[in-house]
């Protein structure tokens, strides 16, 4: 399929509304607010073009395992907030499932997207990354808190121009993490504007240690921890590009390093985070007891949950167990837990099975944004409901969708 200037155009401003986590205030319900991201705004697209397409009668389900368990899992969790409005006589739960269940129609989205757009698009999608990037660093530059970030307190990674990062900043902090995964995929694929790429690794890296997340420098060491094996793993196999990841690497090392012991106040605010971490006498911050909690009330009803009732009803203060895990299990008991393991499983599956059909060259670039990207963001999960974070969870969704469509296309080695 021929790569339009119009298709660049598309595939640009969808990149830009997928990875952009700035969000609209909708208003409170109950006191929570009602926030919707840039990328939600996706779906209302894609609804128009799926009327479009039954009523052209030009419908087709793709058949793929990971598309059948999405359907089940939406329609489980519709039928349980339905029970949950049914036993508490509001309307949350129905607003709350809405919210949970969104990032799964981003499996639909991201398998028509590559369908039409194909690995180009993809490429977009990381150029995309590196404009985001770029001005987020360049707001908290130009902001008038400097050298502090343009949110003040020494946190930087917090606007974009004259929006505030959606989450920040814990959530934002990791969602940057995520595009570093992208970043380093499009080095390792060879993508053109390799000294871009590698210079915006840095800059992400930098926003995240000063965004103060310890989630998110977890994430980061992860990371190129993953990227460093790896690079050390195929020396002896494409010892050129291994070589040149590893100097890369080291660069990337000391100008790092440089930044960080440079004592400039900008980072000051990075060693007192450190150090207050370490002088705690509870490293999770709390969440343990707050883990705790949620076990005792996920062994009250553990089959089903609790259908999408606030986690504050029970446990005052907190509007979630921070916790992926736990918070799923609480909002849709073991059941829907389950659902949640077959469905990774099936997406696991899947990776495997375009690895095994893809070219020995590229191995390297898709297995360090799968372990060190899916695989950190689920490590993050423990820590935060990072997937619930709709700008995560709605590219996470989106990767998923992706896989699938070209697992189904192994057989015919169309790609």
């Amino acid at each position: 399929m021929k790569f339009t200037t119009l298709d660049t155009y598309y595939s640009s401003l969808f990149s830009l509304l997928l990875l952009l986590p700035v969000a609209l205030n909708l208003g409170n319900l109950t006191g929570k607010p009602i926030d919707i991201v840039l990328s939600d705004f996706i779906i209302i697209f894609s609804f128009v073009y799926l009327f479009l397409n039954i009523i052209t009668f030009n419908l087709k389900i793709p058949k793929s395992p990971v598309i059948t368990l999405t359907f089940i899992l939406v329609s489980y969790c519709f039928v349980l907030a339905l029970f949950g409005v049914f036993f508490t006589g509001e309307f949350v739960p129905i607003f709350s499932v809405m919210k949970f269940v969104k990032p799964f129609l981003f499996v639909f989205i991201g398998w028509w997207y590559v369908k039409r757009f194909g690995l180009k698009g993809l490429r977009n999608i990381i150029y995309a990354s590196v404009f985001i990037i770029t001005i987020i660093l360049l707001t908290d530059i130009i902001s008038s808190n400097f050298p502090h970030g343009c949110i003040g307190n020494g946190r930087w990674g917090g606007c974009f121009m004259i929006f505030e990062i959606y989450g920040f900043p814990n959530s934002s902090a990791s969602f940057l993490v995520i595009l570093l995964a992208l970043l380093i995929s499009g080095f390792e694929f060879n993508l053109k504007w390799q000294i871009i790429l590698f210079i915006t690794c840095v800059f992400v890296i930098a926003l995240s240690i000063l965004s103060l997340s310890r989630a998110a420098w977890a994430f980061v060491l992860w990371l190129l921890s993953v990227w460093l094996f790896f690079s050390i793993g195929r020396i002896y196999v494409f010892p050129k590009k291994s070589i040149f990841s590893l100097l890369f690497l080291g660069l990337l090392g000391l100008v790092i390093s440089i930044f960080i012991f440079s004592g400039n106040e900008i980072v000051m605010s990075f060693w007192n985070k450190l150090r207050f971490s370490f002088e705690r006498d509870d490293i999770t911050s709390g969440r343990l007891d707050i883990w705790i909690e949620t076990i005792k009330l996920i062994s009250s009803k553990p089959l089903f949950g609790y259908a999408f009732e606030p986690f504050s009803n029970y446990v005052p203060g907190f509007d979630t167990p921070h916790n992926q895990y736990l918070e799923w299990a609480y909002k849709t008991g073991f059941i829907g837990l389950l659902l949640w393991i077959i469905f990774f499983s099936f997406f696991i599956h899947d990776i495997l099975k375009v690895y095994r059909n893809i070219s020995p060259l590229f191995r390297k670039a898709f297995s360090i944004l799968v372990i060190g990207g899916f695989g950190g963001l689920l490590i993050n999960g423990i820590f935060q409901p990072i997937i619930s974070y709709s700008s995560a969870g709605n590219l996470l969704m989106f990767g998923v969708g992706v896989v699938a469509f070209y697992s189904t296309k192994v057989k015919k080695h169309q790609y």
